[in-house]
């Protein structure tokens, strides 16, 4: 698999921590951290990046609402997103944003790993 550029935004520091430290036992995962959606936003466009994790909630509100900003900006990125939801409430919630997987609140390495194999799949 080829190098994956992973970018986690949150607008706490340490929400993703254990995610982060997951996905780094992966060598083909580079992970960077963003806590706000603004910077995301620049970020995707400035920079090479397959794959976006939102937390539920960010700075500027929620991690959905963020997500239909970004894909109207680039509709081919990866999403990734924490939800509380229900999983047929997220469906309805996420279908046609490109939203590949639903992570729970406070994702670790468990998560990591099932994130790393939806990728092998998808990039």
């Amino acid at each position: 698999m080829k190098k994956i550029h992973v970018l986690l935004v949150s607008s706490d520091p340490g929400y993703f921590a254990d995610l982060s430290q997951g996905l780094a036992e992966y060598e083909q995962i580079q992970v960077v951290s963003i806590d706000s959606s603004e910077q995301a936003m620049l970020s995707v466009k400035d920079k090479m990046v397959e794959v976006i994790v939102a937390a539920e909630e960010i700075k500027e509100g929620s991690g959905l609402t963020f997500i239909r900003e970004l894909v109207k900006k680039n509709p081919f990125i990866n999403c990734a997103l924490v939800s509380s939801l229900y999983p047929h409430e997220f469906h309805e919630s996420t279908e046609g944003l490109g939203v590949f997987m639903q992570l729970p609140p406070h994702p670790g390495a468990a998560q990591a790993q099932k994130l790393v194999e939806h990728l092998a799949r998808i990039c």
